[in-house]
């Protein structure tokens, strides 16, 4: 039994609605005591979320899951197990910059890679001397209920593909004459996104406030045509990084390191050689 089925199936239910208000039923239909009533409105679930079902232990890992207005589970995790994922992932990433053979390096990150790559900026600043973030993903912008990255899991493909590129005519890949290990390795690496960067969806909610602790100087590049994550949301990236600045490459979607190589090359270099 998923951790879904379990708590849809013993699971306190949350039924109502915002505007009429919401109730909490018990698995066995009745209401819910007001202590747990209490705890639950601490969690500060999205309203706009449906199918909510919250869990009658306080020291549940899974707090509670609902339904986006995607349709996608979210979770609320407790803080303890947040915390405890959170500390696990921060040792593999320190680890892995500690065991690079140089003294000090300058981290390029695209994308996702970009999330990652201001994570170890925030938690391992001593082995750093520069920091390129493009297009990056990891932080959270706008309100809760409010995306801020194009749900490339729940649109369809063809979209997907249209916001990725300045030029998708001419840059975006052609499945149809890819080898089947081609295929292989970008479907594990799709697998591995999703499993990676599902829920919450993109981001860190620690890392915002992480920014502040890069203090080595970081360049911020964006594509202009980016749709996947809106130049908006760089700019905003940008901002709170105390010694950064943005660069913006046009012409270029979601990879400007593909559509404008000689300007993103040129952009970089200038940063390396400041």
């Amino acid at each position: 039994m998923t951790a879904i089925e379990r708590l849809r199936q013993r699971g306190i239910r949350r039924i109502g609605s915002p505007k009429a208000g919401f109730r909490y039923r018990t698995p066995e239909g009745g209401p819910a005591p007001a202590a747990q009533v209490e705890r639950i409105r601490k969690l500060v679930l999205p309203p706009a979320w449906t199918d909510v079902h919250v869990s009658p232990s306080a020291a549940s890992p899974i707090q509670a899951i609902g339904r986006d207005r995607a349709g996608r589970w979210q979770y609320v995790y407790s803080e303890a197990h947040a915390k405890r994922r959170e500390e696990k992932k921060r040792e593999r990433l320190v680890a892995f910059l500690e065991g690079l053979p140089h003294d000090k390096v300058t981290l390029i990150g695209l994308s996702f890679g970009g999330w990652l790559a201001a994570e170890l900026a925030a938690n391992c600043r001593h082995r750093l001397e520069g920091l390129v973030l493009v297009d990056a993903f990891g932080i959270k912008v706008s309100d809760r209920e409010t995306p801020d990255i194009l749900d490339v899991f729940n649109t369809a493909p063809q979209e997907v593909q249209r916001r990725s590129w300045h030029d998708p005519a001419t840059w975006a890949p052609d499945l149809d004459v890819l080898s089947d290990e081609e295929l292989v390795i970008r479907a594990r690496n799709w697998e591995s996104l999703c499993l990676y960067g599902w829920n919450p969806y993109m981001y860190n909610p620690q890392l915002k406030r992480w920014l502040s602790r890069i203090t080595v100087p970081t360049l911020v590049v964006w594509g202009a045509s980016d749709g996947i994550v809106k130049p908006s949301y760089g700019r905003a990236y940008a901002s709170l990084i105390p010694a950064s600045r943005f660069e913006l490459i046009e012409r270029a979607g979601h990879h400007p390191e593909i559509e404008q190589a000689r300007a993103f090359v040129e952009t970089v270099v200038k940063f390396l050689n400041r």
